[in-house]
């Protein structure tokens, strides 16, 4: 019972990791295109 609930709350916060990480990555690249794709005097 208890390794159950163990593997589903592991699978549960590895899932929450991987959206966690794909937002930051789409933050990222939205933030390196603002600043850098469309402007002349951007970061980059």
């Amino acid at each position: 019972m208890c390794s159950d609930a163990l593997k589903k709350a592991v699978k549960v916060m590895a899932i929450t990791a991987l959206v966690l990480v794909v937002l930051a990555v789409v933050g990222l690249a939205a933030l390196y295109f603002t600043f850098c794709g469309g402007h002349p005097h951007g970061i980059c």
